[in-house]
C-alpha cells in the first residue's frame, strides 16, 4: 500500500499520478527545481509529453541535469517564459496542468511568481485543458504569496459551475500552504 503524502506538493504529485495516462501532455507552470517536471514525465510515459515554463534559466538548467540523470529529457520541453505565454506553445490540449506558487526554496525571495501572470496562466489553462483535465495549485502565505492566494480564491468563484474544484488545507498551522485541486467536467460530469 503506497503511503499517503501530507506534503502539499507531494499530495499534488500523488493526485496527478492517478489522473494521467500513458501518452497525455501535461505542463509544469512552475518548473523550480525540476521535482514536478521530473515527476510528470515518468507519468506520461514513452508516448507523452512535458511542456515546462519557468522565467529563471538556472531553474531550467538544474532541471535538465536532473531529467537527463533519469533519462527523461526526451519527453520534457523546457521554456525559459513565463507560464501565461503556454498558448505561445502548447499544441495539443494539457491533461493536467501544475503551479508550485511562490519562490524557490533555497533561492532569492525578491524572484517569485506574481498574482498577475499567474492570473492570465489560469485563464489561459481552462481555455486549452483537456475535458476532465485537472489543474493543481500549490499556495503559499508569504508577504507576496498571500495576495496572489486570495486573488486565486476569488478568481475561482469566478468559474463555471462545470469545474470542480477542492481545497486541502494543514489545520493547526498560521497561514499553511493549501493546495487547490480544479477539474474540468464540463463533458464528463464528474
Amino acid at each position: 500500500m503506497t503511503e499517503f503524502p501530507l506534503k502539499l506538493t507531494a499530495l499534488a504529485q500523488h493526485i496527478v499520478s492517478s489522473h494521467i495516462r500513458s501518452g497525455d501532455v501535461v505542463i509544469d507552470a512552475t518548473v523550480g527545481n525540476g521535482e514536478d517536471t521530473l515527476h510528470l514525465a515518468r507519468c506520461v510515459g514513452e508516448e507523452g509529453f512535458v511542456l515546462g515554463f519557468d522565467i529563471q534559466e538556472t531553474c531550467l538548467e538544474k532541471t535538465i541535469a536532473l531529467l537527463t540523470e533519469n533519462n527523461l529529457h526526451q519527453r520534457v520541453k523546457l521554456v525559459c517564459s513565463g507560464h501565461e505565454k503556454m498558448l505561445d506553445y502548447v499544441t495539443d490540449s494539457p491533461r493536467v496542468v501544475m503551479f508550485n506558487l511562490g519562490y524557490l526554496p533555497g533561492g532569492s525571495s525578491a524572484i517569485h511568481t506574481k498574482t498577475e501572470t499567474t492570473l492570465l496562466a489560469l485563464e489561459k489553462s481552462i481555455e486549452v485543458l483537456d475535458d476532465g483535465g485537472l489543474i493543481t495549485l500549490c499556495l503559499y502565505s508569504h508577504r507576496e504569496g498571500l495576495k496572489e492566494k486570495e486573488a486565486i480564491f476569488k478568481w475561482v468563484e469566478g468559474l463555471p459551475k462545470y469545474f470542480q474544484v477542492l481545497r486541502l488545507s494543514p489545520l493547526k498551522r498560521n497561514n499553511p500552504p493549501e493546495l487547490l485541486v480544479i477539474k474540468n467536467t464540463k463533458t464528463t460530469g464528474s
